[in-house]
């Protein structure tokens, strides 16, 4: 993730301090880019089964960036505004392909769109977006 920083120039790069120990660390895949507008994924997979299990990206909101995901939805059972630590998220929950537990839950942090994709109910991701979020002494 530091390299990522430094190649790319790329100053504020949202990486959650809570991250559960059924995923592996450090991110599996990390695609950044500068031009014509800042984005960057990470991809995390899942210790036991190797698949990529979450999924964060950040782009400029002057962009128009839409990721090809590597986590879908095949039903998306509820849309929510969801209040995230000060920010207004929209929350999504429904099931991917293989009845597995769909969650995503996207906000604006400055100049940036943050959206994070899991394979799990929503509370465990909620608890990884939280921890993106900076606390109001560190901006």
């Amino acid at each position: 993730i530091e390299d990522v920083r430094l190649k790319s120039k790329i100053r504020d790069l949202y990486v959650p301090s809570y991250f559960p120990q059924s995923l592996s660390w450090p991110p599996a895949e990390i695609l950044a880019q500068s031009k014509p507008f800042t984005a960057i994924i990470m991809e995390f997979k899942r210790v036991k089964k190797g698949d990529v299990a979450l999924i964060i990206s950040q782009a400029d909101t002057s962009g128009d960036f839409t990721p090809d995901m590597k986590i879908k939805a095949a039903h998306i059972r509820e849309t929510i505004h969801y209040p995230l630590k000060g920010r207004e998220a929209v929350l999504e929950v429904g099931i991917c392909k293989n009845d597995e537990p769909y969650s995503k839950i996207s906000w604006n942090e400055g100049k940036y769109k943050i959206t994070v994709i899991m394979k799990s109910m929503p509370q465990e991701l909620i608890r990884i977006a939280e921890s993106m979020i900076p606390h109001p002494d560190e901006t």
